[in-house]
């Protein structure tokens, strides 16, 4: 679709003499044009692409501190949450789980609403379950789980009450069943 000039480098070291040649606020400003396009000349699906222009163009705006390194924390977060989600959604759990502990660094730096920032922490909690063991790892869940009972019933309570739940079967049946139970209701 994109019918514009397309430059290819002869070696990489090229590429990167040139990049580096940029000013950052003029690198931020290509990253964010480059994830601009991307997100509107394409059919294909494209999102880890677009989240690492996004975050590329924030990290560069917050290293000048640009006046528009919060709208581009905020586009950096959304896009990469979304490419969390898809990686996720095809399988490919560590790439997630990288992709969700960048959108959680992100959702640091721009303070988001603690509903918010708990559906990040327990993304990455719970795909670190999936390659993590150990007491430390379900310590930091159970932390989790009061801060989420504080600000009300949502769907990341229930999924980690759930893998709470399934953790605690083999140690008592009955701890299990009432993480089950309030995970129900």
């Amino acid at each position: 679709r994109g019918r514009g000039a397309i430059y290819r480098f002869r070696h990489v070291l090229f590429h990167e003499v040139a990049y580096g040649m940029l000013p950052k606020t003029d690198r931020s400003r290509l990253h964010d044009r480059y994830r601009e396009w991307s997100e509107t000349t394409t059919d294909e699906p494209r999102d880890e692409q677009i989240a690492h222009h996004a975050e590329q163009a924030y990290l560069l705006a917050n290293e000048v501190r640009s006046a528009d390194a919060g709208r581009l924390a905020g586009v950096a977060f959304d896009r990469i949450r979304s490419a969390a989600d898809g990686a996720r959604a095809r399988g490919d759990l560590r790439s997630s789980l990288g992709l969700w502990r960048t959108a959680q660094a992100i959702g640091r730096s721009i303070e988001l609403p603690d509903r918010e920032q708990i559906e990040v922490d327990g993304s990455v909690l719970l795909l670190r379950t999936s390659f993590e063991q150990g007491d430390e790892l379900w310590r930091e869940v159970d932390k989790l789980v009061v801060r989420a009972r504080d600000i009300g019933p949502s769907e990341m309570l229930v999924r980690i009450l759930v893998a709470a739940g399934w953790r605690e079967y083999t140690s008592s049946i009955e701890r299990s069943a009432e993480l089950m139970q309030e995970a129900h209701t």
